[in-house]
């Protein structure tokens, strides 16, 4: 009688421990704060985590965390890779890349299987154990750790088997493009998570309501074990979101047991993005060069990101730097200001990427591809020389004169100079007008109005970086409008006598005089 009672109280507490699993055994998400140092600068991150608080044995833990930095004392990018162990068995890990301010936010998904043996390193047989999540960062040389302690409840699993699926990128979901993608694999693992032999392990994928795929994995798979299989399916040939069933068939014992998981394929048309090029090439180093991308076909529930990039002579093939970046779908257009790599003329590749970031992944669609050349100033400027005309060189009052500037030897491309007048009274230059000197020659009109009445001195300077060049001085009158003035002298005469009549032009350029004598 005792025993029956005995047995009768377990298994009501192993119905009330298998009900409070299946409650609880929603994602939790927690925010943790890690602190890296490299070197004498420090980097914080904020780690936004969600994974299942129960897990059970032979199935997958799937973690997926947002990963920020929040603050950082030095603008140098941080390289950042985490890994995932439970009782001292590697869960598996992922790289995050490089983190700065321009990408402060990464996201990584990391998954694997909870070995049988897990539940018997912790304490008790459903226990409360600690994910250890160690989080890395790298710069140059430089590398930093720190460890994150995530609970966790292990939970020993009954007899059955288990089936995980994902496809060639290590996720649940894919993105494919109309007319770029035929095909998809995908990848299948089953595992015997019960202490029975599995026999006949069959799978079979489903796109819909159609079959697509068929398969053996194993004829005999023993406790503990795990097969794998992978499958090649079609792309659907109409944009959609489409689920694909992944179903698993084992006979457990005397037992059929049958588990299934679920796929996620995103079909999108192609977007389209191009490079157009404004400025011509070769340009002088310190120019500004002018992009424009054009964008188009993007879907309406993908977020962007326009991103324009270089990679620079030597570098490899996939080694390509972000020099701006761009939310939103508009056509976007940007200057670069032109540098070389050392004191030689740099030939640099640029290219626009979409990112299309969907159901947590990222697609990219890449744009043509667009050689800019940059001569050094170094090899330039030096033994150049700017000449400066101003004709006429005395203006009226509501006049203008015209200001030419060549350049010598012709540089490829515009640059912008500026016309400067020298301030008498401080003998210092000051900027009056801008003036654009494309082929090695710029004119620009000066207007009496932007002077006022007096006499001037000009010059004419280009500057790129830190070189200069300075014209020679050209000078410059404005005078006020001329009036005519006529007078006798003297003014009063007597009878028979005769005077003058004084006509000149004021400001005085030439004056007349003529001898008259009055008749009485």
């Amino acid at each position: 009688m005792r025993r029956a009672i005995a047995a009768l109280l377990a298994g009501i507490l192993a119905l009330i421990s298998i009900v409070a699993v299946s409650a609880n055994a929603q994602d939790t998400q927690e925010t943790y704060t890690v602190e890296l140092r490299l070197g004498d600068d420090l980097y914080v991150l904020y780690i936004n985590m969600s994974t299942c608080y129960f897990v059970e044995t032979s199935s997958t833990l799937y973690m997926k965390m947002d990963i920020r930095l929040a603050y950082s004392t030095s603008a140098k990018p941080v390289f950042v890779s985490v890994e995932a162990s439970l009782a001292g068995v590697a869960i598996g890990s992922s790289m995050a890349g490089y983190l700065s301010d321009q990408t402060p936010t990464r996201e990584v998904v990391i998954s694997g299987i909870v070995p049988l043996h897990v539940a018997e390193q912790i304490a008790y047989h459903s226990g409360l154990s600690f994910i250890e999540v160690k989080v890395k960062a790298y710069r140059g040389n430089e590398k930093a750790v720190e460890t994150i302690m995530v609970p966790v409840v292990v939970v020993e699993k009954e007899p059955s088997i288990s089936v995980d699926a994902f496809f060639d990128n290590g996720s649940p979901y894919t993105v494919a493009v109309i007319g770029q993608d035929m095909s998809r694999k995908i990848f299948v693992r089953v595992a015997n998570t019960g202490e029975v032999q599995a026999r006949n392990l069959r799978v079979s994928i489903l796109l819909g309501n159609n079959t697509v795929y068929t398969g053996t994995v194993a004829t005999i798979l023993e406790p503990g074990e795990q097969a794998e299989t992978e499958a090649t399916i079609p792309v659907p040939v109409q944009p959609g979101v489409y689920t694909l069933t992944v179903n698993a068939r084992a006979i457990v014992g005397a037992t059929s047991y049958e588990r299934s998981t679920s796929l996620i394929m995103v079909v999108i048309p192609r977007p389209v993005v191009q490079l157009v090029l404004a400025n011509s090439t070769p340009v002088l180093e310190g120019e500004k060069v002018c992009f424009t991308i054009y964008v188009n076909g993007v879907p309406e529930f993908a977020d962007l990101n326009i991103v324009l990039e270089y990679s620079a002579p030597g570098a490899s093939q996939d080694q390509w730097n972000p020099v701006y970046v761009e939310k939103g779908r508009e056509n976007v257009s940007y200057c670069w200001e032109a540098r070389t790599l050392g004191d030689r003329t740099t030939a640099y590749l640029f290219r626009a990427k979409l990112l299309l970031r969907i159901y947590g992944l990222e697609y990219a669609s890449y744009s043509n591809t667009v050689q800019v050349t940059v001569i050094p100033i170094t090899s330039v400027l030096p033994r150049s020389s700017l000449q400066l005309v101003v004709a006429p060189s005395m203006v009226y009052e509501g006049g203008e004169a015209r200001a030419v500037v060549t350049l010598s030897p012709t540089l490829p491309g515009c640059l912008t100079g500026r016309l400067e007048a020298l301030d008498m009274q401080t003998l210092t230059w000051t900027p009056l007008k801008q003036i654009s000197i494309c082929d090695g020659k710029g004119i620009v009109n000066i207007f009496a109005s932007e002077l006022g009445v007096g006499s001037y001195t000009l010059r004419a300077v280009v500057q790129l970086g830190s070189y200069t060049i300075a014209s020679n001085t050209a000078s410059i009158r404005i005078v006020a409008k001329p009036e005519l003035v006529a007078r006798l002298v003297p003014p009063i005469a007597a009878p028979g006598s005769s005077t003058e009549l004084l006509v000149k032009v004021e400001p005085a350029i030439r004056e007349y005089r003529v001898s008259i004598k009055p008749s009485w």
